[in-house]
């Protein structure tokens, strides 16, 4: 046999490729899809995954706050989908906040999704839901100011810039000391304010920032004028080396290239960081503390 017998004057037969057919807008049938459309019988022909469904049915639950068959809802999304890792965190993550919004959900169910959701959490970003929830829970169940506090301030060592993290401080009010109050709505002021210097908020989101200034600035005025006073002082962001240096971060962040991770910061606390992370928190605002527990 001759070469050119061999390879066939070297032409290579290729498979044929997949033409996609484009549909024509003549022939194109819009689904339409009433309220609680996967509710009906046939909605599988409506989605490539009719696992779906269980989450559509808890979300339209949890938009209505029929808390128990939201509650449901997830559970049989758990059963069906047969999640592992990432996706497990997620759906033992919202078993858990469904269960805190729902009044009559007991603390023994509660307890066991947070044991549960503890034992699988791994990643900086999960720890965080993690101290929230175990925040809430001390709240809801009045278990522990003192744990409550403790997650209160891991949350804003972690994340300095968020606002509404600096207010869980103000949730519980019988546990917190006579500066704390004031020292969480000033902080939470000044970043809102900051954050609308740096154009972070546009449209109805600049709106929403605006109100929530002016709400918190008359909850402040009901306060005692040194107090406030020493408060802002206290929580002024020029004085605040953590918040400097992760604004600091955070704009080094936002010039790194597509390319380059923007999550090298995170760290998952051990139980030894979390301690150091309470004890330096409390010796950097001593006064916002003063007549806390911790």
């Amino acid at each position: 046999m001759s070469l050119d017998d061999a390879f066939a004057n070297f032409e290579i037969d290729e498979p044929e490729q997949k033409v996609n057919k484009w549909c024509l807008p003549e022939e194109y049938q819009a689904s339409i899809h009433d309220d609680g459309w996967f509710f009906k019988d046939g909605a599988e022909k409506f989605t490539s995954d009719p696992r779906e469904l269980d989450y559509f049915r808890a979300m339209y639950y949890l938009r209505n706050r029929d808390y128990p068959a939201a509650f449901e809802a997830i559970q049989e999304w758990r059963k069906n989908c047969h999640h592992k890792g990432f996706f497990l965190v997620q759906v033992i993550d919202s078993l858990l906040r469904v269960a805190l919004k729902d009044p009559d959900t007991s603390k023994e169910l509660i307890d066991a999704l947070f044991t549960e959701f503890q034992s699988i959490v791994t990643i900086p970003g999960d720890q965080l839901q993690l101290w929230d929830s175990e925040m809430k829970i001390c709240l809801r169940f009045s278990t522990s100011s003192q744990r409550f506090l403790q997650c209160s301030i891991l949350l804003v060592t972690v994340s300095p810039f968020l606002p509404d993290l600096w207010l869980n401080f103000t949730k519980w009010r019988e546990a917190i000391g006579p500066n704390l109050h004031a020292c969480a709505l000033t902080r939470a002021i000044l970043l809102t304010k900051y954050q609308l210097e740096q154009g972070m908020g546009q449209g109805f989101a600049k709106k929403k920032l605006e109100c929530d200034i002016i709400k918190w600035s008359t909850q402040l005025e009901l306060l005692p004028e040194e107090q406030r006073q020493r408060a802002a002082e206290e929580m002024a962001l020029s004085r605040d080396r953590q918040f400097l240096a992760k604004q600091e971060e955070a704009d080094h962040s936002a010039k790194a290239p597509a390319h380059d991770c923007r999550n090298k910061s995170a760290v998952f606390f051990t139980d030894q960081m979390c301690v150091e992370a309470v004890e330096s928190f409390s010796q950097r605002y001593s006064w916002m503390l003063m007549g806390c527990v911790l």
